[in-house]
């Protein structure tokens, strides 16, 4: 359950950075523009180039979050995989499972 929130929590931070990116881009080109000619930047250039910052650094952490929960999906699937015989291991009677401490064979 842990991977799947955290794969909704990635891709919910990504959408909304890229939210923010498409919603800010105009208002940041016009500040560029005005980049060269004024020495400064207004106080609503500054928070709009906040906010178009805050946008990529969402993205940035929605794949990485996204990549972290495929890759702990991935290490318990093996790991699942592992401690369970298979079904021809079954059929044929090797390893059968056990249950209880299979060092001393008690249950």
């Amino acid at each position: 359950m842990r991977r799947y929130v955290m794969a909704l929590l990635g891709l919910t931070a990504l959408g909304a950075g890229i939210w923010v990116i498409v919603n800010e881009h105009a208002r940041n080109a016009s500040c560029s523009s005005h980049l060269g000619i004024l020495p400064g930047l207004s106080g609503s250039c500054q928070s709009v180039s906040w906010y178009y910052l805050g946008g990529f650094a969402l993205v940035a952490l929605g794949v990485i979050l996204t990549i972290l929960s495929q890759l702990v999906n991935r290490s318990e699937r093996r790991y699942r995989r592992r401690s369970q015989p298979t079904e021809m291991e079954l059929r044929a009677g090797v390893n059968p499972p056990q249950g209880g401490d299979q060092a001393t064979g008690r249950k």
